[in-house]
């Protein structure tokens, strides 16, 4: 994904993902959703706006897309975390001629975990065009938190009424697309959302949505019941996913099966801002820049960190008998990789002269 993308989200909260899903993965999502729809969970919503939540332990396409899809990798850049960590699943069909809009809310309020680095992924599996288009309300992401409400009834049901303000039902600068099978929408839990009725269309408008977590996610536990409520998944047997569940501590990140951290940057972003704001990265770009151009070199010590570095020399040592010299000299830069001590893996980029 591009620094513009980047950049987009974390002024505006969404931004539009152009052809991140490969047609597989799409046959895996409708798939997944035609399953959950015949075999809903005693969480699901029925009528003609369904909802269900937390399938993909269950739902073995649903679990495939989850465990492969780039858009872990994706998250990770767009929150400038580390890691990205599966919060939940969320499948949402509204049928045609469904005169029902989903209002105006914010998705961190009603959830019983607290931080800044999060995202959501819309993922339509058929076009959507934009007058049905999930809508976002620009720079709303920023706070502050608005009552989380029922839907259909607006009941304050999550926080005492009153101690927080309503979210605006109206204004504000609206960030809607036309998509396409392939396309998604990222936006960030505490954005403003929702999403119109379904009259223009001549079939179903079924969704999935994926919601990661960052590094610095904790657990927030809440005295009311949460949406979803994830607590009684983490005492049932499951087919993947065990009774065994370590219990959640507060103020401490999720862990265990039911939340997999699904991608691990290998890089030390501590020490080298590759998904940090712009302005460091940049920062980090005209020094290396600027090494290389005085002395024909830069130098990244422990670029790596030490579970990527394991994994690059478990590789690295079951190639080494295919090892073979080149001396071709077309090569512009060559990168050496000491195989053993330092401990911390460190690159060396230089000119061949």
């Amino acid at each position: 994904m591009s620094a513009e993308e980047v950049a987009f989200y974390r002024r505006h909260g969404a931004v539009v993902l152009r052809n991140v899903i490969s047609d597989r993965e799409l046959s895996l999502l409708r798939s997944g959703i035609a399953e959950v729809l015949e075999r809903p969970s005693e969480r699901a919503n029925g009528g003609k706006f369904f909802e269900d939540f937390n399938r993909w332990p269950d739902v073995e396409p649903l679990e495939a897309f989850v465990r492969k899809t780039r858009l872990a990798r994706i998250g990770s850049c767009l929150m400038g975390s580390s890691t990205a960590q599966l919060y939940h699943d969320h499948i949402l069909v509204k049928e045609s001629g469904t005169s029902s809009m989903t209002p105006r809310h914010q998705d961190l309020p009603y959830y019983d975990v607290e931080g800044e680095q999060f995202v959501s992924f819309w993922i339509p599996t058929e076009p959507v065009d934009e007058a049905t288009c999930l809508e976002v309300v620009s720079g709303t992401h920023l706070g502050p938190w608005y009552m989380p409400r029922t839907f259909k009834t607006l009941e304050a049901k999550w926080f005492p009424e009153g101690s927080l303000p309503d979210c605006p039902v109206e204004g504000g600068s609206i960030l809607r697309w036309s998509l396409n099978p392939g396309d998604a929408i990222a936006f960030h839990f505490l954005a403003v959302h929702g999403a119109p009725g379904v009259l223009t269309t001549a079939s179903r408008r079924p969704v999935y949505s994926l919601r990661l977590m960052g590094g610095d996610c904790v657990y927030a536990p809440r005295p009311w019941v949460p949406s979803p409520d994830l607590g009684p998944l983490l005492a049932a047997p499951r087919t993947t996913i065990t009774p065994l569940s370590p219990p959640r501590i507060p103020g401490s990140p999720l862990v265990g099966p039911l939340f997999p951290i699904l991608y691990t940057t290998p890089v030390d972003v501590t020490r080298y801002p590759i998904l940090g704001s712009p302005s460091r990265l940049a920062g980090l770009i005209a020094r290396l820049r600027a090494d290389y151009l005085s002395t024909g070199a830069c130098v990244l010590p422990a670029f790596l960190t030490p579970v990527a570095l394991s994994s690059a020399l478990a590789e690295v040592r079951g190639a080494l008998a295919s090892v073979f010299f080149c001396r071709n000299g077309h090569n512009v830069f060559s990168v050496v990789i000491p195989l053993y001590p330092p401990p911390t893996l460190g690159i060396i980029a230089y000119a061949r002269r």
